[in-house]
């Protein structure tokens, strides 16, 4: 045979290999994903249902989310058959707690362990859903764990504090301190009286 035709057949082949396999995965990727799951968790604050994290996920791959004051949410949850099999963990930087085991859609599920440092506090629990809406999953977890008080959830970003706006002239709203350049008490941070060195 001729080469150009070898190198054609054998480009023909590999193309075909190739395209066979990269539409075979886009298959699998679009089966998991075609329907979204979120997992939520949180604990019961004030005689109410508190979120401390969520996240969407994909089926079998592991994921991690962190929010503010030390929170994070990580896991992985997987399908066998018809049920859903979780292994997930919340920590709070103080405490962290676990659930591993199978799992039911919309269902909350509760932390079978965990450890802490400085005393334990409540249970967390976690839910996996296919709804986004954070505030229709803490109502439900409510309705299960028969609270009437209002859900909370914690803010996703720490604001800066309010500008203070009923100050005098002389003094700095960010900080509210004197304007100008005071000596300040490295060890305290505060103007130091009389103006003068330590």
């Amino acid at each position: 045979m001729k080469p150009k035709l070898i190198l054609g057949l054998a480009l023909v082949l590999s193309g075909g290999l190739f395209g066979c396999s990269t539409a075979h995965r886009t298959t699998a990727i679009r089966q998991t994903d075609s329907l979204p799951l979120y997992v939520y968790s949180g604990t019961d604050d004030g005689g109410s249902a508190s979120r401390f994290l969520s996240t969407r996920i994909h089926l079998d791959e592991d994921f991690l989310v962190g929010g503010d004051d030390f929170l994070k949410l990580s896991g992985h949850v997987g399908q066998r058959g018809a049920n859903f099999v979780a292994d997930v963990m919340v920590s709070t930087g103080q405490q962290c707690q676990f659930y591993r085991g199978n799992v039911k859609l919309e269902k909350p599920f509760f932390a079978q362990a965990g450890g802490a440092s400085g005393g334990a506090g409540p249970q967390f629990w976690f839910v996996l859903s296919t709804n986004g809406d954070c505030e229709a999953i803490l109502t439900h977890v409510n309705r299960v764990r028969g609270f009437t008080n209002a859900p909370f959830s914690h803010r996703i970003a720490t604001l800066p504090p309010p500008a203070i706006s009923n100050t005098p002239k002389d003094i700095d709203p960010t900080t509210g301190l004197p304007w100008g350049n005071l000596l300040m008490d490295p060890t305290t941070g505060l103007p130091l009286k009389n103006n003068k060195q330590p």
